[in-house]
């Protein structure tokens, strides 16, 4: 038996899975990205000014992790002005976004993650801006737009990982337009892929056997 009595709770359940879980996968890829985008930084800059951005941006994760981001706001927009070329600041940008959007703000919010596109710094932070990009106008139920920005990434060079957070965003897109096909179709290549995180494949897996049944 469909666990939801209308497309409407499946939606619903879904979107809220998303909102709780989706931005903490999405940061993950933060994690290893800046690990190396970091350190290609250190050597291709001053020390003291790689060192700058690297301390600030620190301070920045942890007010994040402390719901305080907004006392040091400004601090995060002056290291995006200073060093726009440093992956802290693009990982920067998209805690502004973040930021924004908490408070409603949704057009700052997609100024800041068109930001993070247009300096095209690393290619998995510019994955994670279009995705979060996706997800706003989801929200906001335009899906033109959702589809524009997904159909602006090259899915055929992600890596596995990458590749089922876009195949999940694109199933979600898909249900949000009642694309039922195309929902099955992307949540299946969730489910089927190893490299999912395992969270993402579990909520694929029964949005999947909501919609067979």
């Amino acid at each position: 038996m469909n666990r939801y009595e209308t497309d409407e709770e499946q939606l619903t359940a879904l979107k809220n899975w998303w909102d709780k879980y989706g931005t903490a996968l999405l940061s993950a890829v933060l994690v290893v990205v800046l690990a190396w985008a970091g350190w290609s930084y250190y050597q291709k800059s001053q020390f003291a000014k790689a060192s700058n951005a690297s301390t600030t941006f620190e301070v920045l994760q942890s007010k994040v992790e402390q719901n305080a981001f907004g006392d040091v706001a400004r601090e995060g927009l002056k290291l995006m002005e200073d060093q726009p070329k440093s992956p802290y600041a693009t990982a920067t940008a998209l805690m502004e976004a973040q930021f924004e959007l908490e408070k409603g703000h949704t057009d700052k919010a997609i100024e800041n993650l068109q930001w993070v596109i247009n300096q095209n710094i690393d290619a998995s932070l510019v994955l994670v801006a279009k995705l979060r990009m996706t997800g706003i106008y989801i929200d906001q139920k335009q899906y033109d737009k959702a589809t524009a920005v997904l159909k602006s990434v090259d899915a055929a060079k992600l890596a596995a990982g990458e590749k089922a957070n876009f195949d999940f965003t694109s199933g979600f897109l898909a249900l949000q337009q009642n694309q039922l096909d195309v929902a099955r179709q992307f949540l299946q290549q969730v489910v089927d892929n190893t490299a999912a995180a395992a969270n993402l494949q579990n909520v694929a897996r029964l949005q999947l056997g909501d919609l067979t049944q």
